[in-house]
């Protein structure tokens, strides 16, 4: 009976689940993956140039926004600057200093 009645949970919730739309439905596939295989579902890769060709497009999106806003003369937050990259010294290239004795 107890078995019985998980599957008919299961049953409604994915009779429901039929009615998802973006996230939720997206979210309701990878449990219902890991309920079949009890493997979390692996991320959908994208190739390297579409990938760039997407981050251009949202740079672009970005500065576009940006150029609005500053000709409506809206002040938007400082955009987080980039960290500078770490120097090293002499001493960490070429090793510890060896001992005097």
């Amino acid at each position: 009976k107890v078995l019985d009645l998980q599957t008919a949970i299961k049953d409604v919730h994915s009779l429901g689940a039929s009615l998802f739309q973006g996230s939720q439905k997206r979210q309701h596939t990878k449990e219902k993956y890991e309920w079949l295989t009890g493997k979390k579902q692996k991320l959908h890769r994208i190739p390297r140039p579409i990938k760039a060709q997407m981050n251009r497009a949202e740079h672009k999106r970005q500065m576009k926004i940006e150029v609005e806003a500053k000709q409506a003369g809206i002040v938007l937050g400082s955009a987080t600057k980039k960290t500078k990259k770490r120097t090293f010294t002499a001493s960490f290239k070429s090793g510890p200093e060896p001992s005097p004795g």
